[in-house]
């Protein structure tokens, strides 16, 4: 028998938690609609990310604390985050400087030329910034990462990531100076020995040819 013939309904159960940023999140939700009720039970128990990454510390072990859940190409990425990728997964950094640049240099790129006085990869290579504009100029949405990548010396001319002891502990000094106590809170900021655990390791299978 099933809900529908019990007159039961189904009560879906959410994760934002009570971070300002989950909290507007979860406003513009409804409590229910014709299948679901949602829950919000971080929220009902007041508690941040910070608050989940105590409890599964305290219970499991700082290792079993996740990184948080998304790509490794999410626009929404933090520049400390970029530069904990670049330190813990630079295959993976390349890979997303790889595919903005196609994004952005292929047939279909929106990119327009005319409006900003050269080429995308003339201004990622040769210029600090993008002149201001509401065009999405790269994964960053308002930046590039490959420009951000080799205005901070993060990669090579050929924007390969730098793989030294030096370059390694320079990017984990520069993302433990920008993280602060936001919605990304996880296993990254916690952990002061910045533990090398693989994110998304389905993504091992992912391969793509360079130019």
């Amino acid at each position: 028998m099933n809900y529908l013939e019990t007159g039961q309904r189904i009560v879906k159960l959410i994760g934002y938690d009570a971070g300002r940023a989950d909290m507007r999140r979860s406003k513009k939700i409804p409590t229910s609609d014709v299948d679901f009720d949602y829950f919000y039970p971080l929220q009902t128990l007041g508690w941040e990310r910070s608050d989940c990454v105590r409890a599964i510390t305290d219970l499991l072990g700082a290792e079993l604390v996740p990184t948080k859940s998304s790509c490794f190409f999410c626009p929404a990425s933090k520049v400390w985050e970029l530069f904990w990728i670049a330190a813990h997964e630079p295959e993976l950094l390349e890979r997303a400087l790889y595919m903005e640049r196609v994004a952005l240099t292929g047939k279909h790129s929106r990119f327009d030329e005319v409006e900003f006085g050269a080429s995308w990869e003339e201004l990622v290579r040769n210029a600090d910034r993008f002149p201001s504009t509401a065009t999405t100029v790269g994964l960053g949405r308002s930046f590039s990462w490959n420009q951000w990548a080799r205005v901070n010396n993060v990669v090579d001319a050929d924007f390969r990531v730098w793989r030294s002891a030096e370059s390694i502990e320079r990017f984990i000094t520069s993302a433990a100076a920008l993280q602060t106590s936001d919605n990304a809170l996880d296993r990254r900021f916690s952990d002061p020995e910045r533990k090398v655990i693989p994110i998304l390791p389905a993504q091992q299978a992912f391969t793509f040819e360079t130019e």
